[in-house]
């Protein structure tokens, strides 16, 4: 429920206005109107998950031994009729008149969304069935229910087997062989563009060697990732297979813009893993709608997803102890402009420029800033497009053989 009066109304009710004008048209959306009986009783107990005001006739609220009485139009009628501790509290109507009803836990919701520095919910409409979903999982990730998926098991292992200070290569390797895609991997890697000696090797505990324990890592887990981009919603699936290629392309440009760049404290592959896990947060955004039995259309997704992939992916990687640049990068890699300490370059601007490359071949001039234009591109020092090829990027065109080989890794068009 939703009208102009309605909007006026809220703009005057204490906490209600508070929220932003966006956040109260969603509150007003779910708000109702109510009948009151001369003589008619409250609980405050029964009534917490509401917030009630008095908008039409005489209230009575009895609230340690003592009796307010008060009207619609007072000062008393803006504030909510009960507190939210006191819930000993009861209330009687004077006379007949209308009580207004808003959800308590979506105000709940907004305000702690509104308070909470570092996220920004970005300017996209939504029609009435997008922004139910919407606040649905928006609620859902502020209280810590929405279901984030877990790292597959040989990947947890490997992580904590590396930060064993004894840690043991043979050891180490049968964990890897715990998985037959995995293990596959990490020889192909062993054996691609990225890391190829002048022989080839057949046994894992090899690949381990040649590629080194923290490579060996970030691989397993990079490698790993692609059993959580699952769906068994056919529209959802498709949808699941076109972000595990979008953030597989992202990764090996990531990797190249690193290796290329060679700034001091940028490892090319935790920037291919930085890439990997850049919108990882639509991940559960699509579990949460196949767990809900829905299936809104590609736009639909592309929409709710937009609104909520930078909150739901920082929850994501921390939860699985990524560290604080892998989660800026899961909430600041679609921050065009953003600025930096001392303009020193981080992870996330190799997948800023990354991002921008991928859109402006994929998709042409699309509106947004080219990859060359934002200040990522200046802080990681790479060299500006010739002339007479202003949309290739030196840093991509010299590592095609790196990039198609970890394209072929994962599996990738």
């Amino acid at each position: 429920m939703s009208d102009q009066r309605l909007q006026g109304l809220l703009e005057t009710l204490s906490p209600v206005e508070e929220l932003t004008p966006e956040n109260r048209e969603r509150l007003a959306q779910k708000a109702q109107y109510l009948p009151l009986k001369a003589g008619e009783k409250l609980n405050a107990a029964q009534e917490h998950r509401w917030l009630l005001y008095l908008i039409e006739g005489t209230l009575g609220v009895l609230s340690n031994g003592k009796t307010e009485t008060f009207q619609a139009g007072s000062a008393r009628a803006r504030q909510p009729i009960f507190s939210d501790t006191q819930l000993k509290d009861q209330a009687v109507a004077g006379s007949s008149g209308r009580l207004l009803r808003l959800d308590r836990n979506l105000y709940d919701t907004l305000k702690q969304h509104q308070n909470k520095a570092g996220y920004e919910l970005e300017d996209v409409e939504l029609s009435d069935t997008e922004n139910e979903i919407f606040l649905q999982i928006y609620q859902a990730c502020l209280s810590k229910t929405l279901t984030l998926p877990v790292l597959p098991e040989v990947a947890v292992k490997v992580q904590g087997t590396v930060n064993d200070p004894n840690v043991d290569v043979t050891q180490l390797a049968r964990i890897v062989q715990m998985d037959l895609g995995i293990t596959a991997g990490l020889l192909q890697a062993a054996n691609s563009a990225l890391y190829a000696g002048s022989q080839s090797v057949a046994h894992v505990r090899d690949a381990i060697v040649r590629l080194g324990l923290d490579a060996t890592r970030k691989l397993v887990l990079s490698i790993a990732l692609k059993q959580v981009f699952q769906s068994q919603s056919p529209v959802l699936r498709d949808y699941m297979h076109e972000l595990w290629e979008r953030s597989v392309h992202v990764s090996a440009l990531s990797y190249a813009i690193a290796s290329y760049s060679k700034r001091p404290g940028i490892d090319p592959e935790h920037a291919m893993l930085a890439g990997l896990l850049c919108d990882i947060g639509e991940v559960p955004v699509l579990n949460y709608l196949q767990q809900q039995g829905l299936n809104p259309s590609h736009s639909e997704i592309v929409k709710i997803t937009t609104k909520l992939h930078d909150m739901v992916g920082e929850m994501v990687v921390n939860s699985w102890g990524m560290g604080p640049d892998i989660s800026q990068v899961a909430r600041e890699s679609r921050d065009w402009q953003r600025k930096t300490t001392q303009n020193k370059p981080d992870y996330c601007d190799v997948v800023i420029v990354a991002r921008l490359y991928r859109e402006l071949q994929k998709f042409g001039e699309t509106g947004l800033p080219r990859y060359d234009q934002v200040p990522a591109f200046t802080r990681l020092g790479l060299p500006p497009p010739l002339p007479e090829t202003p949309l290739e990027c030196k840093a991509v065109t010299d590592s095609l053989a790196e990039i198609n080989a970890i394209l072929t890794l994962f599996q990738a068009k």
